[in-house]
C-alpha cells in the first residue's frame, strides 16, 4: 500500500479509536469532531490508494469518494452519505454551536467501521 495512504489510515484509526472514548452523552461534540475526521481521512486515504493522488479540501474528497462508490454496492455507497452528514453536524456543532444529541452521537459512531469495510487490509496494525 502507498506509505502516504497507510498514514492516512492511521490518522483515520485514530480518530476513531479518541471517539470511541467520548461518552455519548457527555461529550457529544467530541464524538462529532473524531468521528467526522475519523471518515474523512479515511475516505481520502481510499482516494490516494485508488486514484493516486486526493485532495485535502472537504468538498473535494465528498464529491471524489461518492464518485467512488457509486458503483459500489448500497452496503458501501452508505458511506458516502454518513461522511456528508457527519460533516454537517460537524460544521453544525462548530459554526453555530449546536450540540449534537444522544442519538445523533451515538449514530455517528455506527458506520464508522473503518477497519475492513473502508479498505485497511484486515490485521493490518493501525
Amino acid at each position: 500500500m502507498n506509505p502516504e495512504a497507510l498514514h492516512l489510515f492511521m490518522i483515520a484509526s485514530g480518530q476513531l479509536a479518541e471517539a470511541r472514548t467520548y461518552d455519548p452523552a457527555k461529550s457529544p461534540r467530541g464524538i462529532a469532531h473524531a468521528t467526522y475526521y475519523a471518515m474523512f481521512h479515511a475516505a481520502r486515504a481510499l482516494l490516494l490508494k485508488t486514484r493516486g493522488t486526493v485532495s485535502s479540501r472537504h468538498g473535494s474528497v465528498h464529491s471524489a469518494f461518492e464518485a467512488l462508490v457509486a458503483a459500489e454496492p448500497a452496503t458501501i455507497a452508505k458511506y458516502a452519505q454518513a461522511l456528508r452528514a457527519a460533516y454537517q453536524t460537524r460544521l453544525q456543532t462548530d459554526y453555530i454551536g449546536d450540540v449534537p444529541s444522544l442519538e445523533t452521537a451515538e449514530e455517528l459512531l455506527g458506520p464508522v467501521d473503518i477497519q475492513g469495510r473502508w479498505g485497511i487490509p484486515k490485521g493490518a496494525e493501525i
